[in-house]
């Protein structure tokens, strides 16, 4: 038996499961509680997200400058922000501040005990998406083709399997973006990720090869 816990209802664990036994394996979803032995623990972030900068840039990932205090023209987060939610409402105060870097375009690399399972990128899915801020509610989706994969700026690969064993975490979807100079740039790792499609495969295949007795 394969086991998914996850702090609340999160619908990239259920997807998971719902794959899984489509593959014909056994497995469940735990939701809140007593973590179980040998679980797969999906979304077991959700925390301080300055801390999290922090955390990177102590193992030598490269992230935007951040600090606590505020800065001219620099952007107001707050610590629990989810889908740049607090990018687009403009704050002028906020938990802490991070320095505004142009970006040419923004991937979200799957990281699974270690390995780089899928690739993404962020496309606009209406006409006008957000200019700055690459979120689904600012108008973009994520979209797999291998051009897009051979887009990814050098060593998006090698800073994202770091960034999510800095943070202790078996898997994570990193979001990271190529800069006008053409280097790579982590905005955060994500511990629940919503995942569809194809991307499901990819993490039945890892949770199975790992987690299957």
């Amino acid at each position: 038996m394969i086991t998914i816990w996850c702090p609340r209802k999160m619908s990239g664990a259920n997807a998971l499961v719902e794959k899984l036994k489509e593959l014909g394996h056994d497995a469940k979803r735990c939701v809140g509680g007593e973590i179980p032995d040998g679980a797969l623990r999906w979304g077991r972030g959700g925390g301080n997200k300055f801390k999290e900068l922090a955390t990177l840039a102590a193992a030598g990932v490269p992230v935007p400058a951040h600090s606590l205090t505020k800065k001219a023209d620099w952007l107001a987060r707050r610590f629990h922000h989810r889908e740049a939610n607090d990018l687009l409402a403009g704050l002028t105060h906020g938990d802490y501040y991070v320095e505004y870097v142009e970006t040419r375009h923004e991937h979200r690399i799957h990281v699974f005990n270690g390995e780089s399972i899928r690739v993404a990128m962020k496309v606009p899915r209406i006409d006008n998406p957000h200019p700055k801020f690459r979120s689904w509610q600012a108008g973009w989706r994520f979209g797999v083709n291998p051009e897009y994969t051979r887009m990814l700026p050098p060593k998006a690969r090698d800073y994202a399997v770091q960034a999510v064993k800095a943070l202790g975490y078996e898997f994570g979807a990193v979001d990271i973006a190529t800069t006008n100079a053409g280097k790579a740039i982590v905005w955060e790792v994500n511990s629940g990720p919503g995942i569809e499609g194809s991307t499901v495969d990819c993490y039945a295949k890892a949770v199975i090869k790992k987690y299957e007795r």
